[in-house]
């Protein structure tokens, strides 16, 4: 099933250029779903996405009625609203409410989301499907009460959009599909309001520890880091570490470590006329070569060849 669902979009930009840009679909790089069959109205899209080029200039819109989630799996994705830019890593969300005006900065190649348009019902006789009227009416104001734009999801979002897909794929159409589909959306949008309204006065020390270790990580992706000398940090056990590190971003440490040095990798290339045996050393590559092999793995194309792209 791979269907382009008629979800809410509407271009805010005037100037031609943008609008030239404003068409979104199915694609073989962004794969839509529509939950309208199954009766999830108020699910007005799901999608993922798996870049395999980069692209810029997405034009402003809003998307009416609608609360827009996506959730970073893997690279970066960059997103301007509210007169600034948002840099999502993996295990990042990024949200806004109905009628804000906001765009995807940069598509990069060798990104991975997931994305979900949640649309509020027009009257208050029509209640989220699977909820009674006052069920609906308690979770469409705690979710409208979301004044963050970015936070830091866990690995729960991406086992239930997994969850999601494989039954929007593979479950024959039906009561049960239906059941199915209603119960693993609303344990998203519980999981998204968990994850937005997380206070930092309340999180514990080993909370906090962690986001700093992660924050660290971000700042300087080349150190090179156990994750013994991680958790020491985070003042954990190792295991215990791996587990909330896990939770808090969606991947394992020297996943995440290699996901933000190989994002950094990129900026490096892009923005600057270092060698790329200059790079490999800067970034605690073992050598060249060693970095091209990661970088082909990670964005199917060689440093160079991104380079040039890039030019």
């Amino acid at each position: 099933m791979n269907m382009t669902p008629g979800f809410p979009y509407r271009v805010v930009a005037k100037d031609a250029a943008a609008q030239s840009t404003s068409s979104l679909g199915a694609s073989k790089e962004l794969q839509l779903f529509s939950l309208a069959a199954d009766g999830l109205d108020c699910i007005a899209g799901v999608g993922r996405s798996q870049i395999n080029f980069s692209r810029v200039n997405f034009p402003e819109h809003i998307h009416p009625r609608c609360i827009e989630v996506h959730f970073c799996l893997r690279g970066q994705l960059t997103f301007a609203a509210d007169g600034r830019e948002y840099r999502c890593m993996p295990g990042d969300v990024f949200l806004t409410q109905p009628d804000v005006p906001h765009r995807l900065v940069e598509r990069k190649h060798g990104q991975r989301h997931y994305w979900l348009l949640f649309k509020f019902p027009k009257r208050r006789g029509e209640p989220v499907p699977g909820l009674d009227e006052k069920e609906s009416a308690l979770l469409c104001r705690r979710l409208a009460a979301i004044k963050k734009r970015q936070f830091r999801g866990d690995e729960r979002l991406k086992a239930l959009f997994q969850n999601l897909f494989a039954i929007c794929e593979s479950e024959p159409s039906g009561g049960l599909r239906s059941i199915k589909l209603k119960a693993t959306t609303l344990m998203i949008l519980l999981v998204i309001l968990d994850c937005a309204e997380r206070k930092a006065s309340a999180t514990s020390t080993v909370n906090k520890r962690m986001h700093e270790v992660i924050d660290e990580i971000r700042r300087n992706p080349a150190k090179a880091t156990s994750t013994e000398e991680l958790a020491q940090k985070a003042a954990l056990s190792e295991s215990r570490f791996s587990v909330l590190f896990k939770r808090a971003t969606g991947l394992p440490p020297h996943s995440f470590i290699v996901s933000c040095r190989m994002e950094e990798v990129k900026r490096l290339l892009r923005e600057t006329d270092k060698p790329i045996s200059a790079i490999a050393d800067e970034m605690g590559f073992a050598s060249p070569r060693h970095l091209a092999a990661q970088f082909q793995q990670f964005f199917g194309m060689a440093p160079r060849e991104f380079r040039g792209a890039s030019a």
